[in-house]
């Protein structure tokens, strides 16, 4: 192409692409932070010993002999009795085929990357370095193809520009989105990544010219064919190394025939690809005895269980809004950036992940687009034009795939988003070379844009599933602190509010049949507390329902009402406080924000109704919504049909010390279908000093009761068996606190008798004490961090969250003096060792 004088991204005083590179390393740093981060690379346990992830359950199966992973399927998955496979342990996500466990993912990094490992070492790596390292190499390959544009077409470019171009290769891809949780979806979804665009970069060098043509299409069809072996839908992306051989023979045609080129050319772009689809065949006629059958037919989940259809040009539209032009939720707490509204599909949609989107990079797509329309007639692109062709197509096509599945997942967009962005870069990198009217735009814009693509892809990866925050709990914290000073500095001035909420109520006057409506709701997807009313038929009775998304909440009791009454409803709650993490815990103090955190408090006319404790998300203040509520998903209706006359907020009040009597009294249902997982029942103190009851599943529908002092350890009780699908009722004796509680005198318990229970726990299941231990730490009655159901304090014995229904049932007096009374009885503990 001729190059204009007037090049809009011109700087003499760049230095090639030394700043690309140089930009490139930094980038490859940080994605290797997300990913890893110093603790994974220096653990050891990392690199030996045996893993039980499913890539490594296949590995071990490869090393036996066979192509099943190493596990042993549950009986009664085999049962003629429907009830009993229903109850069944199953892997979730595994194909289940005549008794045995395969991986419908691809098993190219099975055998390309672990399989080796193994061999070499005798053990296993962690599937984590695969996806770190498979979106280095994606990234790499990317810039590649961007350096080879630079020289081909662009001329010198600005150090602006090139960080700009660098920074989205490495971030806009959506690929932060794997790093966090690398799981075996982020395994073959990450191989898949960086075999297409190691396929895209021969591609590039054979269409240019670059090297051996027939090696580069050799490389390239290989590399696409792996890609195949990863993720089944990148057999769409095969058509690109077809076409860059028709390309190729074109360039070519002057040394030779076209015909006899294209033929040579077609068989070294097509031989490889064709070798690698044999291999896939024969692996899966192996294993279910069809060569086009990956697993999915026979694979546990909700998709193939239900009846509802997995493809449907039903769900394109529905896909394509969500992933590309619906905004995603922001908040001005870290990590910023949270799950957009996707709840509402098509009828038929079977089920969804929350996503973020990518609604940033079409802005920048369009930006680049327009430019390229202004400078049109300069434009000078020649092949390049041919390649931006081919990666729109693979872009496309792809696109298409995962839209018309009936399920979306931030993850999916890297099997098409790589193109995209690359295909944004090379026209930028091109309109702003040939000048013209889109070169002001591309100088002022394209910066700013590639700057918050990055950044929206790096907090969504941070923020995706909770999933950093769970890992690395210390270094999330540290981020916390930091990326929350500016909406601390904007709640001391008063931008962003905090404190209770004050509706004017009118109930429904008259309804025909009982129903759950909202009263208020705050925060974003997947991530809300909510007040409902259950009103009942007739109107003249209603109860208040608290709700944190995903976990349920308390329950009032039954309240008369005058129908067509105003009440003034006063609700705090702890979405209504900023997060847990300094600077908020300084300013408020540690006890009082745990309080203000940990609480619903619902009061009608000045009489407090609903009194009780309920987890709660950080919920940005202008989220704040009354009489609607269509961001939570569950069954209750997404509008109240009385009246809000108006909603005032309040200042924050003023709590005064609550003691901790030492009995806690809880009722859930276990999660019975997580066996092997750890879930957190009551937690006390800080992190670093707390100590954590907690509930172990066990298979054959047993659980165990366990305890964990920080620093110091704990016991574990016996397997009980437990009713699944049950209410349980667990009654907690936590003998320092209730030793040192003054109970009514007229109640008859003496110190004395209490003293004996000053370094114990009791647990009762059900009315039936099953588990006696002993604690060792001193425990303070006023210390405001006793949770049910949570794990904030970060032992990494349990999960974050308890796993299904759970909720505190505060004694009444005459209920805590009768368990006293049943523990004094049941005589002096015997602590089983720990």
């Amino acid at each position: 192409m001729t190059q204009s004088p007037k090049i809009a991204l011109d700087d003499r005083r760049s230095g090639g692409g030394l700043t690309s590179w140089v930009t490139a390393g930094i980038c490859a740093l940080l994605l290797l932070w997300m990913g890893l981060g110093w603790e994974t690379i220096a653990s050891r346990d990392n690199y030996v010993g045996k893993k039980p992830d499913y890539y490594s359950l296949l590995v071990h199966g490869f090393l036996k002999g066979h192509l099943y992973m190493d596990v042993i399927a549950d009986p009664g998955l085999e049962s003629p009795d429907p009830a009993v496979r229903a109850r069944a342990f199953s892997l979730m996500d595994a194909s289940y085929y005549k008794g045995r466990y395969y991986l419908y993912f691809g098993a190219a990094p099975a055998a390309l990357f672990l399989l080796p490992y193994a061999w070499l070492t005798g053990g296993d790596l962690q599937p984590r370095f695969i996806v770190a390292l498979c979106v280095l190499t994606g990234f790499f390959f990317s810039v590649g193809i961007l350096r080879m544009a630079a020289r081909d077409f662009f001329g010198r470019t600005s150090a602006v520009f090139q960080i700009a171009a660098v920074a989205v290769l490495a971030f806009a891809t959506a690929a932060p989105s794997l790093l966090t949780r690398a799981m075996f979806y982020e395994v073959a979804i990450a191989s898949g990544y960086a075999f297409t665009m190691a396929g895209l970069f021969w591609s590039y060098r054979a269409i240019f010219g670059k090297g051996r043509t027939w090696l580069q299409l050799g490389l390239a069809s290989l590399a696409f064919g792996l890609g195949v072996g990863c993720r089944p839908d990148l057999v769409l992306a095969l058509p690109v190394v077809a076409a860059a051989a028709l390309l190729a023979a074109w360039r070519m045609r002057d040394r030779a025939p076209f015909a006899r080129g294209l033929l040579r050319l077609g068989t070294a772009a097509v031989a490889p690809a064709a070798f690698v689809g044999a291999l896939l065949a024969a692996y899966n006629y192996e294993r279910f005895g069809n060569p086009g059958e990956f697993g999915v037919t026979y694979s546990m989940n909700y998709f193939m269980r239900g009846d509802k259809p997995l493809f449907s040009t039903g769900y394109l539209w529905p896909n394509i809004h969500w992933y590309y032009l619906t905004p995603p939720s922001l908040s001005p707490y870290f990590p910023y950036v949270f799950p957009e509204e996707a709840y509402f599909g098509p009828p038929a949609y079977p089920w969804g992940e929350a996503i973020h989107g990518q609604s940033i990079v079409v802005v920048m797509g369009a930006l680049v687009a327009a430019a390229a329309i202004l400078a049109w007639r300069r434009l000078r692109v020649g092949r390049l034009g041919a390649y931006l062709g081919l990666l729109a197509f693979m872009f496309a096509a792809l696109l298409v795939a995962i839209s018309a599945i009936g399920f979306r997942g931030d993850r999916y967009l890297v099997d098409c988003q790589p193109s995209l962005v690359l295909g944004i870069v090379l026209l930028a990198g091109a309109a702003g070379a040939a000048g013209g009217w889109g070169s002001p735009i591309l100088r002022a814009f394209f910066p700013v844009l590639a700057a918050l693509s990055a950044a929206f892809n790096i907090l969504g990866g941070i923020q995706e599933f909770g999933e950093f925050k769970n890992v690395r709990t210390s270094t999330f914290q540290v981020l916390e602190s930091l990326g929350n000073y500016p909406a601390c500095w904007l709640g001391r001035i008063g931008v962003l509010a905090a404190g209770p909420v004050e509706l004017k109520v009118v109930f429904p006057t008259d309804p025909k049949v009982a129903a759950v409506e909202p009263l208020l709701v705050a925060g974003t997807p997947e991530y809300t507390d909510s007040l409902y009313v259950v009103e009942w038929a007739g109107g003249k009775e209603i109860e208040l329902l608290g709700d944190h998304s995903g976990f349920g909440g308390p329950r009032s009791g039954v309240l008369a009402i005058t129908p067509g009454q105003a009440y003034s409803i006063k609700i705090d709650m702890g979405a209504f406080y900023p997060p847990l993490s300094p600077p908020f815990s300084t300013d408020y103090g540690a006890r009082k924000i745990r309080m203000l955190k940990s609480g619903l408090r619902v009061e009608m006319d000045g009489r407090a109704v609903l009194d009780r404790k309920m987890n709660s998300y950080d919920a940005p203040p202008w989220t704040i919504e009354s009489g609607r509520n269509d961001i939570t998903m569950n069954p209750f209706k997404t509008e109240f049909t009385g009246r809000i006359l108006s909603q005032t907020r309040l200042p924050p009040p003023t709590l005064l010390d609550k003691r901790q009597t030492g009995l806690c009294r809880i009722r859930c249902v276990f999660p019975m279908d997580r066996p092997g997982t750890n879930f957190p029942l009551v937690a006390l103190g800080e992190t670093g000093s707390g100590t954590l009851l907690y509930v172990s599943v066990v298979p054959g529908d047993k659980v165990r009761f366990g305890v964990d002092e920080w620093s110091i350890g704990g016991g574990i009780s016996e397997a009980i068996a437990a009713s699944p699908q049950s209410d349980h009722l667990i009654e907690v004796l936590i003998g320092p606190l209730a030793a040192g509680t003054k109970w009514p005198a007229d109640w008859g318990v003496s110190p004395q008798e209490l003293g004996r229970f000053v370094h114990s726990l009791r647990i009762w299941l059900d009315g039936r004490l099953v588990w006696t231990t002993r604690l060792k730490r001193p425990l303070d009655p006023l210390d405001p961090m006793f949770d049910v159901g949570t794990n904030h304090q970060g032992f990494s014995t349990a999960q974050p969250e308890f796993r299904g229904l759970i909720m505190e049932d505060p004694y009444i007096p005459s209920e805590a003096r009768e368990f006293l009374g049943r523990n004094l009885d049941s005589g002096a503990p015997a602590a089983q060792p720990r």
